[in-house]
């Protein structure tokens, strides 16, 4: 299981000082055309109080109506590390 919270320690001239690091994350969400309340589906990721991570959002094809929905969120959210990936291939089992 992967420890997104762990402890490391500093050392200072005077003392070792034990602090929490909070590890980012990725967040991969296929998308396919434009769905009902997509823009609102998707702004949820972008509220989350995680303070690091990035959301990857990826269509198969450069004309997918999806792609108008994840404009508008980078627009919306321009504190967020949102990507998009237009990638035609086909990975994994169909």
């Amino acid at each position: 299981m992967p420890r997104f919270n762990r402890r490391i320690k500093l050392e200072t001239a005077d003392s070792e000082i034990g602090i929490n690091v909070l590890s980012g994350g990725s967040v991969l969400k296929p998308l396919c055309g434009a769905e009902p309340r997509l823009f609102d589906n998707l702004a949820t990721f972008c509220e989350q109080t995680h303070p690091r991570f990035e959301l990857i959002l990826s269509v198969a094809s450069a004309s997918d109506p999806a792609i108008n929905a994840v404009s508008r969120l980078q627009a919306a959210y321009p504190q967020r590390d949102i990507r998009l990936v237009i990638d035609s291939r086909s990975t994994g089992a169909i």
